[in-house]
């Protein structure tokens, strides 16, 4: 769920924490969820972390490392760590 453009964000695991950028998709305000055909690219890895990136550079057009970093609430960066056997 995002208040505002942004980015949901596929990252491998790596040592117990997010690592390289899988897949990234763009999403509008509003709740979204999405299903293992919606989500391509190289994700074979059973450990995925799907974290939330702010768009505040140029809307629609992924800017990270840059302005499109992660979304922080309450001082802890929104991600969830989800066992995906792509």
């Amino acid at each position: 769920m995002s208040d505002r453009p942004a980015w949901v964000v596929f990252h491998t695991e790596e040592n117990g924490a997010p690592g390289a950028i899988l897949e990234y998709i763009f999403v509008e305000s509003g709740t979204h969820s999405f299903s293992r055909t919606e989500v391509q690219g190289e994700m074979n890895s059973e450990e995925i972390y799907v974290m939330l990136h702010e768009d505040l550079g140029r809307i629609g057009l992924f800017e990270f490392p840059g302005p499109d970093g992660p979304v922080y609430v309450e001082n802890a960066i929104v991600n969830e760590l989800c066992f995906c056997p792509f």
